[in-house]
């Protein structure tokens, strides 16, 4: 009777299982970070923002061989990328709106932690008028509407700047350096995260006003008239007189 040999093939798939098997110990071995701090905590239900996040523990796993590191958000895994020892990035998923778990994973295994720490999706803010609807460049566009509580940012037709939140229903808008024309005004609570198609608000830029004439007996207390161009209904003025 013929004794049975394994072929060279069957030896290596067993040593290549071995070897899986025996990183998959290694890491296991190791101690799963906690998040210590991540930033930001909020981010739009379209996913792409990019996370920050820390931990101390985070050096004693970054070389581990066969051990992946991840991000949990919720039941989304997403890689992690170190910028230095104890920091990572990690760019959220999409996810419905509301309140979600972030952790760290090795391999997609996750801690035993009592705290997590909190991200919470959030869809835009709606855009419902702007005053004044005309303006230059520069200066303060109030943008009024609702949920404006999960905004930091303004976008003036491809151009975006930073919004401060007064109310849920108001938002106060650095304008930025346009000098004329009409763009649709957008806000996102990430400065990439604004919804595919602009709103139907729109701000009119029509350039610097100039004046050419002014009336000629002004006297202090005294409203007088000024000629020129650009000048804006909702808009004020300001005029310098200098004696000669």
């Amino acid at each position: 009777m013929r004794s049975f040999r394994p072929s060279r093939a069957i030896w290596l798939v067993l040593f290549l299982i071995t070897v899986a098997a025996c990183f998959a110990c290694g890491a296991r071995g190791f101690e799963i970070p906690e998040v210590e701090w991540m930033y930001p905590s909020a981010g739009h239900v379209g996913g792409g923002e990019v996370v920050t996040l820390s931990s101390k523990q985070l050096a004693a796993v970054q070389n581990i061989p066969g051990a992946e590191l991840t991000c949990k958000f919720d039941n989304e895994f997403v890689r992690a990328y170190y910028v230095d020892a104890e920091t990572v990035k990690c760019t959220a998923p999409s996810h419905t709106e509301g309140f979600v778990n972030v952790e760290f994973a090795l391999n997609n295994e996750t801690g035993d932690f009592l705290r997590t720490k909190g991200y919470q999706f959030v869809s835009g803010a709606k855009v419902d008028a702007v005053n004044s609807v005309y303006g230059i460049s520069g200066g303060i566009v109030d943008v009024f509407g609702a949920d404006m509580h999960v905004s930091q940012y303004c976008r003036f037709g491809d151009l975006t700047t930073t919004g401060h939140i007064v109310s849920s229903g108001l938002m106060k808008c650095e304008s930025p350096s346009i000098d004329k024309g009409t763009v649709a005004v957008d806000v996102s609570l990430t400065s990439s995260n604004f919804f595919e198609a602009f709103s139907s608000v729109q701000h009119i830029y029509i350039g610097a006003p100039s004046i050419s004439r002014v009336s000629r007996y002004w006297r202090r207390g005294h409203v007088g008239d000024a000629d020129g161009t650009k000048f804006c209904a909702d808009k004020f003025v300001a005029v310098s007189l200098r004696s000669n």
